[in-house]
Order: structure tokens, then C-alpha cells, then sequence
């Protein structure tokens, strides 16, 4: 899915750029995100629609591959705590591998601990359950 980027009254966003979305599951009911692209104001409303249905009910573990993201504003980081929270509700672990922009916008909200980050996607598969089977 390819999400624009840009919105009126949004002084961070640019309308060339943009953020696409693909989702997978792996294993025994592992949902995957794959993030690529840049995230700002104008476009955060439309990464949480992307990824709004997840966890789903049949969800087991989460994992959100956010290393190539460009660049990371404070709403698209606010995006990954909203999913956090649904996750934690659902009793669902989630697993960020973020790039190095996400995890300065996290780092700006001061939230960054209360992610799971793992460098590199197969620590990340190798860690949850239901991730490779």
C-alpha cells in the first residue's frame, strides 16, 4: 500500500514523498509490517489505517521492520506507541527493527525503552514465539 506523504496545515510534510506498507504472516501466526519510505504529519493518519488491524485476533507475536524508513517524525513514532498499546492489550509481544531515524523520533518521546528492538530481523524471528516454524 502506498501511503502519500503531505496534508494541509503540515509544516513537515513534503507531497513528493511517501511511505508504502506490506504486510506478511510467518510462521505460526506471525504478522509481519515491512515499513519503507518516509513518515511525517501528513502521512502518519494513513501508516496507523495500514497498520490499525493489527494484532489481529489470530495474532501471536508482531514484528515491524522499519529499517527502511527515512525519516521518522514525532507522529509517526506516536503511530508505534498506539500500536504498542494495542499489542500489550492483546497480551501480543511486538518487535521493532528500526532504522536509526525511528529511533531517534522514539528517543525524542522518550519512550524508547518501552520498546523491543532488535537490530536485524532474524534476531527479531528468532526471539518471539510463533515467529519461524
Amino acid at each position: 500500500m502506498q501511503l502519500p506523504r503531505g496534508g494541509a496545515g503540515d509544516d513537515e510534510s513534503d507531497p513528493r514523498a511517501s511511505c508504502s506498507v506490506t504486510r506478511i504472516r510467518e510462521g505460526d501466526r506471525c504478522d509481519v509490517a515491512f515499513v519503507v519510505g518516509e513518515i511525517d504529519g501528513g502521512n502518519a493518519y494513513d501508516l496507523a489505517a495500514s497498520l490499525g488491524e493489527l494484532p489481529t485476533w489470530s495474532t501471536r507475536s508482531l514484528i515491524i521492520d522499519l529499517r527502511g524508513v527515512e525519516f521518522c517524525s514525532v507522529a509517526g513514532a506516536r503511530v508505534l506507541c498506539e500500536l504498542d498499546a494495542r499489542a500489550r492489550t492483546g497480551g501480543v509481544p511486538l518487535a521493532l527493527v528500526p532504522s536509526p531515524v525511528v529511533l531517534l523520533a522514539l528517543h525524542l518521546l522518550e519512550v524508547l525503552d518501552d520498546f523491543t528492538i532488535y537490530p536485524e530481523l532474524d534476531e527479531a524471528f528468532a526471539a518471539l514465539p510463533g515467529a519461524r516454524s
